[in-house]
């Protein structure tokens, strides 16, 4: 797993499961292949919101090679506004800014048994990619902002989810042109508690993403959902109400102790002493569910 690639187009790359034959549940390898894509495949959308809305991606498969699982992607990038992006070989750049975001990420995770007490090496992470944004010089305005502290530790939560059907001699690598091949870090362990500290801020005046791990979803009426987040037990109202319809009429799953990926609107009201009072927490919308790390579902990588 030493050589480098040359041979195919910089927005290519590759995931290689090298597995443990006659071993564990034979369903593993692709369950995690699956796990893997979708993860990439969310990462590249929101990051793409960084340079244009317009933009879209996917992953095409390109093919599937014999022997250890390896799985040929690449990139394929739509504009809704062909003069959004200011250079004509935009797909090219981008589809290679992509691969670089998915390889700085793995390599930052390479060496890790834990995230939960580093929120520099997050912040680091993701000035990195942002380096790698401002390289491209694709737009009009030179304004490149960083991913965000919640899109980074969700995509590492979803990497994680995805590498756990795996045996324990099952490996995993990602490998794109020009850059060696970096392996998947089975070793990483993420906790709740990890995560609602590292996304642990001041309450936010805005609408921002978060995740909530659900504590008691409600069937009937508009009442609201208990959730954990940032540590402390809260209520909020779900605001997002054809999602909520979709998972009444059991078309969404959540597993017990599944967590919801949304955005999430608090108002802090102040009393004449200046003290603020309760904060009242809205969900304006369910972007995707998240199971639980530690929960062994093949299906739950079909989830929204």
């Amino acid at each position: 797993m030493g050589t480098l690639i040359a041979t195919h187009a910089a927005e290519d790359f590759a995931i290689t499961l090298d597995y443990a034959q006659g071993e564990g549940d034979p369903t593993r390898i692709f369950r995690t292949a699956i796990g893997l894509i979708n993860a990439f495949g969310r990462f590249d959308q929101e990051l793409l919101r960084g340079f244009d809305v317009n933009l879209r991606s996917r992953l095409a498969l390109e093919r599937v090679e014999e022997g250890s699982l390896k799985i040929l992607l690449r990139t394929v990038l739509q504009s809704l506004d062909d003069d959004a992006l200011k250079s004509g070989d935009w797909k090219k750049i981008l589809g290679n800014y992509l691969v670089s975001a998915k390889y700085l990420l793995l390599k930052y995770l390479e060496d890790k048994t834990a995230i939960d007490n580093d929120p520099e090496g997050l912040y680091r992470l993701s000035e990195e990619i942002q380096k790698e944004a401002e390289a491209t010089n694709l737009k009009g305005i030179p304004v490149y902002s960083a991913p965000s502290r919640t899109l980074v530790v969700v995509e590492i939560l979803e990497i994680s989810v995805a590498l756990q059907p795996l045996a324990a001699k099952d490996r995993v690598f990602f490998s794109a042109p020009l850059r060696p091949p970096v392996e998947f870090n089975k070793r990483l362990s993420i906790s709740q508690a990890g995560v609602d500290a590292l996304l642990t801020e001041r309450l936010p005046s805005e609408p921002s993403e978060a995740i909530l791990l659900v504590k008691k979803p409600v069937f009937v009426g508009d009442s609201r959902w208990e959730f954990l987040y940032q540590g402390k037990a809260i209520e909020a109202k779900m605001l997002d109400t054809a999602w909520v319809e979709q998972y009444r009429k059991h078309r969404v799953d959540v597993p017990p102790g599944s967590s919801l990926v949304v955005t999430l609107k608090i108002e802090a009201s102040y009393n004449a002493e200046e003290k603020a009072a309760m904060p009242k927490y809205f969900v304006l919308k369910v972007h995707r569910v998240m199971p639980p790390p530690d929960l062994d579902l093949g299906s739950s990588l079909f989830f929204p």
